[in-house]
Parts: C-alpha cells; structure tokens; sequence
C-alpha cells in the first residue's frame, strides 16, 4: 500500500529526471551551436589558402612593365627595356635588410648583362595623316545666251487677181511683203474683155510682161523692194486699160 509520503518522492524525483534531461539537453545544443562564443550561423568562413605567385605577402611586383619590387604601387613610365623580361623567372620578396627586392641569382644576374648588351629595338616613327589633296576646283562653263531663232521667212507669196477691160478685181491694190518670192497669177474674165485678150507690164521694174487670153490665166513670180504699177493693155492696139498699184511692206 503507497503511503502520501511516498507518492509524492516519486513526483518529486520525476521532476529533478525531467529539469536534469532539459539541461543536458540544452547544454549540449549551446556547445554545438557556438564555438569560441560566436554562434555557428554568425562566422565567418576563413578564405582558402591563397596561391603561390612567387612574391611573399609584404612585396609586390608593380611598374608598368612590371619590373618594380616594392612594398607599394609605383607609377612609372612605360618604358620598355630588354632587362625587364628577366624578373619574370625571379621572386619579389623581402630580403634580409628588410626592403623588398628581386632575389639575386645567377640566372638573372646574366639575362641582365646579355639584355643590357643587345641594342634597344628601333623607335618607330609614328606615322604621318595622309591628308588628301584638295580637290580641283569645278569650272563652271560660261551662260552663252542664245539668241533668239529667227522666224522663218516664207519662201513665196501667191496672189490672184481677176482682169477684165475695166480694172481689176477684187482690189487695185495689192500689197506684198518685201523680200519673198511673189507669184502673181492673173485670172482673164470671160466676159468684157476684148478677144484678144489682155497684156500686163510693168516697165522700169522686176515685174515681167505676160499675157492672157479671155478665160485663161497667166502667172508670173518676181521680188519687190519698192512699189510699182502694173498696167494692163490690148495686145494688138497696145490701148492701156486699167491700173493695178503693187505697194511693197
């Protein structure tokens, strides 16, 4: 039969088991957690080892040809020289006096003095722009005014004029242009006009006599540079019958 006074030594150990399990617990998730009092999510990772580039840590190659061991940047000029390619197959560290130096071998010590005694390559010249000559300088041709064409002049000039004994028809005044050719046709009426016909001339000028009998025609071309009268006459009796006044423009 348990007694209250054992029953409760049994709580009372369960609880000091429990709160012992909690702190062990507890403990053993700290110490895995945390390493030199840093949580583990909080440090850093150490970077990895870095390469060997054949200079130590406190030397640095620099110089633009990179023929310059110093404990810091060096700006210099980029002037090539044959020596420089010697430092290549050297080390840049610090030496014994504690300055930064290329460490002195046998090796390096000749490539320098053969370097030093090849001659230094030839500078070369830069080279000129090449301007282009100017270009020749465009000639205009001159405006040449042409003159205007000259109206055509006609070659001939055609006139009819109809005769009878009376006068003439339908004017007794012809005027012609000066210069072309007239071709003067006279046309003799059927009718009042003698049998024999009519004659026309013109003396003192380029008009040439002609005749026509009734019904008939007679034509005739000539130039005229003045006026003049063509008078028409009967052939036979050369009795004068009409006037027919030529003006020339």
């Amino acid at each position: 039969m348990t007694t209250p006074q054992s029953g409760f030594s049994n709580i009372l150990i369960t609880l000091v088991v429990g709160i012992t399990l909690v702190i062990g617990i507890g403990f053993i998730a700290i110490n895995y957690l945390k390493e030199d009092g840093i949580p583990k999510e909080y440090r850093e990772t150490p970077p990895p080892p870095a390469a060997d580039t054949g200079t130590s840590d406190k030397c640095i190659v620099t110089g633009c040809s990179a023929h310059i061991c110093a404990k810091e940047s060096v700006i210099t000029t980029c002037e090539f020289k044959p020596e420089y390619a010697c430092y290549q197959n050297v080390r840049c560290e610090l030496q014994s006096d504690g300055a930064c130096a290329w460490t002195q071998t046998p090796e390096l010590l000749s490539c320098i003095a053969q370097a030093q005694k090849s001659p230094p390559p030839p500078a070369q010249p830069t080279p000129k722009p090449k301007i282009p000559p100017p270009a020749p300088p465009q000639v205009v041709p001159p405006q040449t005014t042409q003159p205007p064409p000259t109206p055509p002049t006609p070659s001939s000039r055609s006139f009819t004029i109809e005769a009878d004994d009376s006068g003439f028809y339908p004017t007794s005044v012809l005027t012609v242009p000066k210069g072309p050719e007239i071709i003067l046709t006279f046309q003799v009426r059927s009718e009042g006009v003698y049998y024999g016909g009519l004659t026309f001339r013109a003396p003192l000028s380029p008009f040439p006599e002609t005749s026509a009998l009734p019904g008939e025609s007679a034509a005739v071309s000539f130039t005229a540079d003045k006026p003049f009268t063509i008078s028409s006459y009967w052939p036979s009796s050369d009795v004068w019958k009409a006037d027919l006044r030529i003006e020339v423009r």
